[in-house]
């Protein structure tokens, strides 16, 4: 999920789930509507390519080479491949051969104050390819405008051996796990850091440095509206509508990719929101889409996004810039196409399910170096018929308001190893509105997060679950302790390998009687948020331990709702005093709350609400 920033700003303070999203920014959005058919960048020579030029210092196998271009033809948009398409052929040692298309590119800097970034020159074409292997290289360009096509003569690259891996993949010898394509295994360690805050690029330098210390090797980036988008509708930000690119967001971008990399940091990059085809309430973001028609672009509905013919094209178009520029990146895990997709407005299986069947097919032969791909749904279990798609290479949950996070998250991970594909928990979090969570003190010593780093691993996961909270939470109380500790435990084992299985019905017990004279504090939480789900009966073990862990409604109804109207009973062997805390948030015009201990009663109260009347709000 997500919360925009609080203002029109590139920089968001705060990286929560909860969003507000203000009036202002969607005004200011609609009234600077970019046209999709403008761009500042044209030109109208003869077609010609001329001189190729190797950027890279020393290139190296799997590690990414650049080359500079020069391209001279006719069009408006550099980055419509109907009006100009610039491709490199590569041939390499042992017969490989494949196609890198090239993108339009324009040099920027850090600002001074290394925050933000700021254009340095003038466009240019780029090729970046990644070899796979050491040898001589040979890169050939061909570009292809309106009046023609013409090509360069081929230009030799010497690549040197390195002891980069290689571009992470499903391993083929158990699909459960990762590999490179070196066949070293790879378990991702990492976390979410969707968006930057006070500090902007400096934050990734901050972030990037302590994970990687930590033994961390994976994050978590969206190109939202506020963040690294490269289409939008806000010319003051730098965007110019649907099909025209945002290339300051691209270069930091770019930056990111590298600071990432000199941390050993892989991103799975995610490449739009539910959000932007929402609207009403629960964090719509379509007012200023550049898709829609009142943003100069071509859809009439949000529902027409997932079949019209020239958004579909758009899309493509979007892929094949993404593939040019982020392709050869040695340290990309996985593209992302949507964050909790079911999450957009008026959700259709048979609609959003065949896009990804098609968006898939266009992107795995455009992209030479096999990414993975795969997208996420708001939920634990996603929808099934995007999952059992081949062109989804790996399985996410995303989970939230866990009574036990460790036993939770891994009872999901179990629930979608039957697709046959890796597992991961893309986002988790004890709350969804973890801003008043941590401020009221919730966990700053990262239990939480510590017990599903542990757990999810050892329930067939393939890596570690990603914490939602970064800058406000793991950065802000130092919590890159845990990445570290659970790091130790999970590097050198080669996952794929090992042939691992869980141990089935196992459960600890004490030998002898447990020491006494210790307490702490068992937290039920509820995890029914459905208007009208009922309350059942909770065992608590001498363990402290929870049975069943879930189906416990956030509801207690009264008499005026006798056919939802069930208790919650909680069960156990309480030999010592025990103190019960009830935490009311909510109550109607009346309610009359009672506890009853082995039928008698021992707490009764009416709780009054209204303003004036009592320290809870009305519903």
């Amino acid at each position: 999920m997500l919360r925009p920033p609080a203002a029109v700003v590139k920089r968001p303070e705060y990286n929560g789930r909860q969003m507000r999203v203000l009036s202002a920014f969607l005004l200011a959005s609609a009234a600077v509507n970019a046209s999709a058919t403008s761009s500042p960048w044209t030109d109208r020579r003869p077609l010609a390519v001329s001189g190729v030029r190797v950027f890279t210092s020393f290139p190296a196998a799997n590690r990414t080479v650049e080359l500079r271009v020069d391209v001279a033809a006719t069009y408006d948009n550099p980055f419509d491949p109907r009006q100009v398409a610039v491709d490199a052929e590569v041939r390499g040692p042992g017969e490989t051969r494949f196609t890198q298309p090239a993108f339009w590119y324009v040099p920027c800097v850090r600002t001074a104050d290394g925050t933000d970034a700021t254009r340095s020159g003038t466009g240019e074409w780029r090729v970046r390819f990644l070899p796979p292997r050491a040898g001589r290289w040979t890169v050939t360009v061909g570009a292809r405008d309106r009046t023609g096509t013409k090509r360069s003569a081929p230009h030799a690259v010497e690549v040197a051996p390195s002891e980069a891996p290689g571009v992470i993949g499903v391993s083929p010898r158990d699909a459960r796990y990762f590999e490179h394509a070196t066949g070293e295994p790879y378990f991702p360690v990492g976390l979410n850091v969707c968006w930057s805050e006070r500090k902007g690029l400096k934050d990734y330098d901050e972030w990037f440095e302590r994970l990687g210390l930590a033994g961390g090797n994976w994050a978590r980036i969206w190109m939202i509206y506020w963040h690294l988008a490269l289409e939008g509708t806000d010319a003051n930000q730098g965007y110019h509508g649907a099909g025209v690119y945002n290339l300051v967001n691209a270069w930091k971008l770019d930056e990111l990719f590298r600071i990432a990399d000199r941390n050993g940091i892989n991103l799975m990059l995610c490449l739009d929101s539910f959000n932007e085809l929402r609207d009403g309430t629960g964090h719509p973001a379509w007012k200023s889409n550049p898709y829609a028609r009142e943003r100069g672009g071509p859809l009439a509905t949000m529902r027409d996004f997932w079949t019209d013919r020239e958004a579909r094209r758009l899309y493509r178009q979007k892929l094949r810039y993404l593939v040019a520029r982020w392709g050869a990146q040695p340290n990309l895990f996985a593209w992302e196409f949507w964050n909790e997709v079911d999450g957009i407005s008026r959700y259709e299986t048979n609609l959003v399910a065949p896009w990804h069947a098609e968006m898939g097919k266009e992107l795995k032969p455009l992209d030479p170096y096999h990414h993975l791909v795969t997208t996420s749904g708001g939920g634990p279990r996603g929808d099934p018929a995007i999952w059992t798609l081949p062109e989804m290479d790996l399985v996410q949950a995303h989970a939230y308001n866990l009574a036990d996070t460790a036993a939770a998250l891994s009872k999901i991970v179990g629930a979608l190893r039957h697709y046959g594909k890796p597992v991961i928990v893309g986002e988790f979090g004890a709350e969804v509105d973890e801003g008043k969570w941590i401020e009221e003190g919730g966990d700053q010593e990262g239990v939480h997060l510590a017990t599903a780093l542990w757990a999810v691993p050892l329930a067939e996961a393939a890596g570690t679950p990603m914490i939602w909270y970064w800058g406000n939470y793991v950065n802000r109380f130092g919590l890159w302790k845990h990445f570290a500790a659970v790091n130790r435990f999970l590097r050198g084992v080669d996952w794929p390998g090992e042939g691992f299985r869980p141990v089935d019905n196992a459960r600890l017990s004490f030998q002898s009687p447990p020491p006494g004279g210790g307490y702490r504090a068992l937290r039920i939480k509820p995890d029914l948020t459905e208007w009208g789900s009922r309350q059942g009966t909770v065992r608590v073990g001498v363990d402290g331990r929870l049975e069943p862990d879930h189906g416990v409604s956030q509801y207690l109804y009264g008499d005026g709702k006798p056919e939802f109207r069930s208790p919650l009973v909680i069960k156990g062997e309480f030999k010592d005093a025990a103190t019960l805390r009830v935490h009311v948030l909510i109550v109607s015009d009346r309610a009359q709350l009672v506890v009853t201990a082995d039928g008698t009663t021992v707490f009764e109260r009416a709780l009054v609400s209204g303003k004036g009347k009592g320290e809870w709000k009305q519903e």
